[in-house]
């Protein structure tokens, strides 16, 4: 049959050619696209790499920074939890300080207001006393002028008396 139709077969086996070479070309053409589109991502991921490498620095120095002030942070967390603990201590103490001079207080003021009770109890005391006294007084005083009108009296009697003995002698004599 290819020898009757040399031509054709020749025509066949030319577009069998050429699709033969639109394919191969097709698929080259697709061979150096795909190429070029791994070139472009290597370079993408070259970049990526070299990138991602500065941001490993980066947060490797930012990781570093970072641990330094944690590191500060837990020591000054040490140092005030050391500051609350004596605080609170402090506070502790204090706190039984108020309760226990508030009790002295408390005692203070119970003293003070039975001393105020007896100053008071006393001072009336007193007052009854020196009313009593100035009473006295009074008593002594009248009781003086009392004696001294009876002596008065007395003088004027013992100058009668004896004026009574005169004028009795004079007549018994």
């Amino acid at each position: 049959n290819s020898n009757l139709f040399p031509d054709l077969n020749l025509k066949m086996t030319r577009l069998d050619e050429k699709h033969a070479l639109q394919h191969i070309h097709d698929r080259f053409s697709n061979y150096t696209s795909r190429v070029n589109q791994l070139t472009d991502t290597n370079q993408k991921l070259e970049t990526l790499l070299v990138n991602s490498k500065l941001t490993e620095e980066e947060l490797k120095t930012i990781k570093e920074m970072y641990e330094a002030e944690l590191k500060e942070a837990r020591h000054l967390l040490e140092q005030n939890g050391a500051e609350l603990s004596k605080k609170h201590d402090l506070q502790l103490k204090t706190a039984a300080m108020v309760r226990d001079l508030t009790s002295r207080l408390e005692d203070e003021q119970a003293l003070r207001k039975k001393s105020d009770e007896t100053l008071l109890s006393t001072e009336q005391a007193l007052s009854h006393k020196e009313k009593l006294l100035l009473a006295a007084f009074r008593e002594h005083d009248e009781d003086r002028r009392t004696i001294a009108q009876a002596m008065r009296e007395k003088d004027e009697i013992r100058s009668t008396l004896a004026a009574s003995k005169k004028a009795h002698e004079r007549e018994t004599v």
